[in-house]
């Protein structure tokens, strides 16, 4: 027992100083992501049967979009990535083109995307008395990057991988120091990544509903702080209320 315990601290000092080293910093929630983040990975490692973390309700988070990324900006950051970090290219382009959620996407698995219907299935866990799955249609990019990461794997593996095949568990480490390179202030993997592919397809009119399907929201008022990027939204309003003195 004694071993045990020695063993179980030796690799939760090591998990915490990888964790720092890459970045840890606390969220305003009733919980810190260090934690979060800590327990995951311990279930995940079969070093905890369950998650302590799960049944703790978090203090509401401030989720106004407040950056994303403008297509210059994503050539430079993906110019930079192919210089330092080539094989995590696709990574990041199968973020920007879903929009799913970090942990989403290192959950993807291969054979999660089904040509037939050119979706990709999404193992989400984060909405509350949600369907187990959702399905996001795939751009020509986002087909491109997944083949690109399921190429030499088998069904079922982990679809993001590091060069010596063990699963990615986190992004932060070679995103940062890319986005810094690159010149781009304060653009976090969130923001390059999720709201990026919010604000694109509503930006070229698709509906709100149908992204905050994509998004995997939890109610469509989360969604509707993207509604001002509607094309010709306010064109429309003045037409509509004009429209009675003609």
């Amino acid at each position: 027992m004694l071993q045990r315990s020695r063993g179980l601290r030796s690799w939760t000092g090591s998990l915490l100083r990888l964790q720092s080293a890459n970045g840890g910093r606390r969220r305003a929630t009733g919980i810190s992501q260090r934690s979060v983040w800590f327990f995951r990975v311990a279930v995940d490692n079969q070093k905890l049967a369950l998650n302590p973390a799960a049944g703790i309700q978090r203090l509401r988070e401030d989720n106004q979009v407040e950056r994303y990324l403008a297509p210059d900006e994503e050539k430079k950051l993906m110019k930079v990535v192919e210089e330092r970090f080539a094989e995590y290219v696709p990574v990041l382009q199968l973020a920007i083109h879903t929009g799913v959620r970090t942990s989403e996407l290192l959950r993807a698995q291969v054979g999660d995307y089904d040509p037939s219907t050119n979706k990709i299935r999404v193992r989400q866990k984060k909405v509350r008395n949600s369907s187990l799955f959702r399905y996001v249609p795939m751009t020509p990019i986002a087909v491109a990057a997944y083949e690109n990461l399921a190429a030499g794997k088998k069904t079922g593996d982990p679809l993001c991988s590091k060069l010596n095949g063990d699963a990615l568990q986190d992004t932060r480490y070679w995103f940062a120091p890319c986005a810094k390179e690159a010149g781009l202030v304060n653009l976090t993997w969130k923001s390059a990544t999720r709201p990026t592919a919010a604000s694109r397809r509503v930006s070229r009119g698709v509906p709100l509903a149908a992204v905050s399907g994509f998004l995997g929201h939890g109610s469509i008022q989360m969604t509707m702080r993207y509604q001002h990027l509607m094309p010709e939204n306010n064109d429309r309003a003045v037409e509509a209320l004009m429209s009675f003195y003609n």
